[in-house]
């Protein structure tokens, strides 16, 4: 057949990748397979600690509720304890109330620990007295045997009615952590209302801290 012009068609082939061409491609591959695993545990760990940390303001509002069912001072002194041992872990625990003079803390509960050294506390003096003294959370940097691992104040606004403090934590407790904190700030202030409401010898007594 005659026609215009050669329409004879010619074949093309694609170069054939070489060994290093492919190990690169390879090699390539990988890396953006480490990318996309690495995002996803990324979103995996963001899943847990928005899990975790709904589950720990969930515990807080049950520890509030617990702090405030009864309007009993005891009552409300061994709802405090256990709220502290489900929470923090320990079950070496004390309570004071502050002294009507202000000077000294007068021990009114306690569980797990010898009560006889800590029936009077001079404000001031130790982790117990510097908390009611100061109004803050102590924390001793290197708590002794037998002394307080954590001292907080019970406190009705500004002013300090008492004072409560964690001794030995369980074996499953290596040490206080970030979500201890919101534990202690919850006692520090719902504690000290639900006490107060509880009428003698909390009411109408604290000092500013």
């Amino acid at each position: 057949m005659t026609g215009g012009g050669d329409r004879t068609g010619t074949l093309s082939y694609a170069p054939v990748a070489s060994p290093e061409d492919m190990e690169q491609e390879i090699q390539r591959l990988r890396e953006l397979v480490g990318v996309a695993e690495s995002a996803i545990q990324t979103l995996r760990d963001r899943c847990e600690d928005a899990d975790e940390a709904k589950a720990h303001l969930a515990r807080l509002a049950v520890a509030s509720a617990r702090l405030h069912e009864s309007a009993d001072s005891a009552e409300c002194l061994g709802n405090l304890q256990d709220v502290l041992l489900n929470l923090v872990g320990s079950e070496e625990i004390a309570v004071w109330s502050l002294s009507s003079d202000g000077r000294t803390l007068e021990l009114r509960a306690s569980r797990g620990i010898g009560p006889e050294p800590w029936q009077r506390v001079t404000v001031g003096e130790g982790a117990v007295g510097q908390a009611a003294e100061s109004g803050d959370v102590v924390r001793p940097s290197q708590a002794a045997a037998g002394q307080p691992t954590v001292a907080i104040p019970l406190r009705l606004g500004r002013r300090v009615v008492g004072v409560v403090a964690v001794f030995r934590l369980l074996p499953h407790r290596s040490g206080l952590g970030p979500q201890d904190e919101d534990v202690f700030e919850l006692v520090a202030q719902q504690a000290a209302f639900a006490l107060c409401c509880s009428g003698e010898p909390w009411a109408a007594k604290g000092r500013d801290g």
